[in-house]
């Protein structure tokens, strides 16, 4: 004889208990909906803070989207104090913009390297040396500032290569607001000589003020020896925070500088040789970084 469905209703009732009364804010586990209609992520009581509340971590395999497909990302997400929002280097004066959740900024501010020196024809019978250039000085500043506002940021040039027999230029000053970093001066100009355990190369490095963080100054550079005919000691200008500064060169033009706010270098000459110009120097540079 079979059993009714009564019965096998029962014997359910046996193997897997009563039927669960329904509860229409449980959606599914840890997902429901309070009473005041906000949906709950891994709690179950409603802060009333909005409309979608999730306590503990939360993963997204995509990027998600604000409405209208614009999507999150460093510029519109809510505002979270000294999250970065832009790095912008600044290679020629202008006038900068702010980002419009910025509230203050770092800045990297790091004048111009000064030119090597050039050097004066030789004869027979004579060397010239001529002299390196020295670094821009480097300022770090911390500001606060309002989104979206402006500033002007000067950016030092490089210091002039020396003509033949002169001294070169001294880099320009780079500034952002009241902090600056002046640039390096310019290596000697060289003179012939027959003789002598002279040094050429007095060129000093820059000054930096009003960094709120740090105010470097520039290196100085290496003076080049020359002595009896022929006879030379190399040397390099001056390296900046960013990079290296030119090495000599022997009998021909100096060498450029390499890194941001770097020295020009200067020259030596043996016997016989026209006269040559100094290596021009490196440009500064200003880094700006922008916190929320």
């Amino acid at each position: 004889m079979g059993m009714s469905v009564q019965g096998a209703l029962a014997r359910l009732v046996d193997l897997f208990g009563p039927q669960a009364s329904w509860d229409p804010t449980k959606l599914y586990g840890n997902l429901m909906v309070s009473p005041a209609g906000n949906i709950l992520v891994g709690a179950t009581t409603d802060a009333g803070n909005g409309k979608f509340q999730v306590t503990g971590s939360s993963f997204f395999s995509q990027r998600p989207m604000f409405g209208l497909g614009v999507p999150w990302d460093s510029l519109n997400l809510p505002s979270v104090n000294g999250r970065l929002i832009k790095i912008t280097p600044v290679a020629a004066s202008e006038v900068f913009t702010f980002q419009a959740l910025t509230t203050q900024y770092i800045s990297l501010i790091q004048g111009g390297g000064g030119g090597g020196g050039g050097v004066v024809a030789t004869s027979s019978s004579s060397v010239a040396a001529s002299g390196n250039g020295g670094a821009g000085a480097l300022a770090i500043d911390l500001r606060s500032v309002t989104g979206g506002s402006t500033i002007q940021i000067t950016v030092g040039a490089a210091g002039t290569a020396g003509a033949v027999g002169d001294t070169g230029g001294t880099g320009g000053t780079s500034s952002v607001g009241s902090a600056s970093a002046t640039g390096g001066t310019g290596g000697g100009g060289g003179p012939g000589a027959s003789s002598g355990g002279t040094n050429i190369g007095t060129a000093v490095g820059g000054n930096a003020t009003g960094g709120a963080l740090l105010n470097i100054p520039g290196n100085s550079a290496i003076p080049n020896n020359y002595s009896e005919a022929n006879f030379a000691q190399f040397s390099v200008a001056a390296n900046s925070m960013f990079g290296a500064g030119a090495q000599s060169v022997l009998n021909g033009n100096g060498a450029p500088g390499r890194g941001y706010g770097s020295g020009g270098g200067g020259v030596i000459s043996g016997g016989s040789q026209p006269g040559y110009t100094g290596g021009v120097a490196a440009p500064g540079i200003v880094l700006m970084i922008e916190l929320s």
